[in-house]
Parts: C-alpha cells; structure tokens; sequence
C-alpha cells in the first residue's frame, strides 16, 4: 500500500515538474510576443535608432585607423625561446618610434605605421628553454611597411650580442677547418700528379705503380672526400646566421570590414533603442500611477 502511494506521489511531482515547465515556456513565448509587438508599435523610433548607429558605424570606419594582422615564421639557433620572446616583445615596449626606427634600421615615418610586434611560439607546450621555430606577429596600419619591417627584425635579431660572438666563434672555427682542408686537397693533389706519372700502361688497359706501393683507387678516394668536406664547411658558413626565416609576413588580414562595423552598429542601435524605449514606457507608467 505505501509502495503505491510513493509511486503516485512521484507520478504527481513529475506531473507538476512538466506543468511548471509548459507554463514558463509559454510565458517565455508571450514575453517575446509582447516584445515584438511593442518593437512593431514604436518601428520608426527604432528606424531612426539604426539610421543614426549606420551613420555613426560607417564615420567611425572611416575615421579610424585599419589595423592589418601579419605573421613571420623564424627558425633559430643559439638562443633558446625565452630569449626570442624578450628580445621580440622588447620591440612593443619601445614607445619612442625614433628609437624604434632606429633599432629596426626603419625611416620614423615606417616606424609609425607599426602599432604592435609580438612573440608566438608555435607549440604551445614547448618549455622557453627549448630551441624551437616561433612566430612574429606584427599589427600594422600600413602594409607596405611589412617587407622592411621583416628585413629590420631580422637583421635586429641577428645583431643580438649573445647570438654574435657565438656565431663570430663557430665562424673562426670553420675558417681554420677550411684552410686545413685546402692545405690537404694541394697536398692530395701533388700526390695525384706523383701517382699519374708512375703509372705504367699495358696493353690490356691496366697499369702499375714504379717504386713504392700506392693505392691510385685510395688516392682519388681521398682526394673526393676533402673535395666534398670543403662543399660541407662552405655549406655551413652560408648557414651560419643564427635566424633565418622560414615563412615571410603572410598577406595581411584587416581588422573589422565596413560591413561588419554596419551590422555591429544595427545591433547596438537597436539594444540602445529598445532600452531607451523601456526606460521611457517605465518612466511614463510611473508617473501616470
């Protein structure tokens, strides 16, 4: 017996939960209804409403400044991407554009046409202690500044005390390298001039060494193998920068187009205007109570 009673009590609540429910949905739906409705009542006070916020999205669109979003993409070396991110956000912190201008080789007109320079790093988990490609954002009024505007950070970058003398050393080493290399490709190549002229032919198209046992097979050998290291150091020197650019400022993206000012200013418009309409319909029924 109490098992049924429980049973339909529950059957009660459940009843009632979904009668609450029905009744705030409708009372939802009338809500919009008497909203519309007082919208239709007063269209030309909101008409006026978006007219006037058209008006002011198109002026402000064209007084203020377009802002164009570009992104650079740096491989790097000898440093590691805790002292990119400073070196690079260091830019942004510069208030003075002569002083940017000057520290990015930029005329002062370039430099007032940059409004923000930033660091990006591309893995998002890499820890800044890593040596890792990152990227550089760049937010600029004008985008015929972005090509000197990359040549200046790189060149900015490069010119970094820290990364100078490292790159400065591992140059000097492989100048040494390269002469000693040199050195043994003369020294390969007299032996190569011994070796030619004390070979005997035969007939068969074969010949042999006079005198001492040498290898002419070996001797090419090595001479190939030094030829191929001297490709490989100058290779390396060519490569020595410690930045180098992966992927040039992409095309620039524009903020916000006139188009999106105008729908932005109809919402507002409209927001403003039926608020305006509320406080007046409010202020009025007080007074009338």
């Amino acid at each position: 017996m109490n098992d049924n009673n429980r049973y339909e009590e529950k059957e009660i609540d459940i009843l009632n939960i979904f009668r609450s429910i029905k009744k705030g949905f409708l009372n939802f739906l009338q809500s919009i209804g008497k909203f519309v409705l007082f919208a239709i009542k007063n269209i030309k006070t909101l008409l006026l409403f978006v007219i006037i916020g058209i008006g002011i999205s198109v002026c402000f669109f064209y007084i203020k400044k377009t802002v164009y979003t570009s992104v650079l993409t740096v491989s790097h070396s000898r440093l590691n991407n805790g002292q990119c991110a400073d070196l690079v956000n260091g830019l942004s912190k510069v208030a003075d554009d002569t002083l940017l201008a000057d520290m990015l080789g930029l005329s002062i007109k370039q430099a007032k046409e940059i409004k923000n320079i930033s660091f990006n790093q591309i893995n998002k988990n890499d820890s800044s202690f890593l040596i890792s490609n990152f990227k550089i954002e760049a937010k600029v009024y004008n985008v015929t500044v972005l090509d000197s505007l990359q040549n200046g950070i790189m060149n900015y970058l490069e010119s970094n005390e820290y990364a100078t003398k490292r790159k400065q050393l591992h140059q000097s080493f492989l100048d040494k390298i390269e002469e000693r290399i040199k050195g043994e490709i003369i020294a390969i190549d007299s032996l190569k001039r011994v070796v030619d002229k004390s070979i005997l032919p035969r007939s068969l198209g074969n010949g042999i060494i006079l005198g001492e046992s040498i290898d002419p097979v070996k001797v090419y050998k090595e001479s190939m193998d030094l030829y191929k290291s001297q490709l490989n150091i100058s290779e390396q020197k060519e490569l020595n920068n410690s930045f180098e650019v992966i992927i040039g400022f992409s095309p620039a993206i524009s903020s916000a187009g006139l188009v999106v000012n105008i729908v932005m200013g109809v919402i507002l418009s409209l927001l403003f205007g039926m608020l305006w309409l509320l406080i007046k319909k409010y202020n009025l029924n007080k007074n009338v109570g």
